[in-house]
């Protein structure tokens, strides 16, 4: 019988670790949802519902150049893949062309 108290004080103790744990703040979304010509548009307010930074993102690695040119632009991009010597294998379905790149990202053919 006193196992029995301790298992059951040790199940609530936990579950009032996990709820202290888990609860997060909240913060109230002030947009609007309206109904637009049968469409459903979602308003966003100006200022974020978080002030801090949710995430961020870095760029890691881009293909091809800054200037745009028709030869690196992707169209319909099916699947990526790499070699031992780090060149990227991009394959382009739609014109048909398989794209190649150095590690650096420059174009190659």
């Amino acid at each position: 019988m006193r196992t029995f108290f301790k298992v059951i004080f040790a199940v609530l103790f936990i579950v009032l670790i996990m709820t202290i744990s888990f609860r997060v703040k909240k913060t109230a979304w002030k947009g609007t949802i309206e109904e637009e010509y049968g469409i459903t548009v979602v308003k966003n307010p100006k200022k974020p519902a978080h002030n801090d930074a949710v995430f961020s993102l870095k760029e890691d690695l881009a293909l091809g150049e800054k200037e745009r040119n028709e030869k690196h632009m992707f169209y319909l991009l099916t699947d990526m893949d790499a070699d031992s010597s780090g060149n990227i294998y991009v394959l382009d379905s739609e014109d048909v062309n398989i794209k190649v790149y150095d590690p650096k990202g420059r174009f190659l053919k």
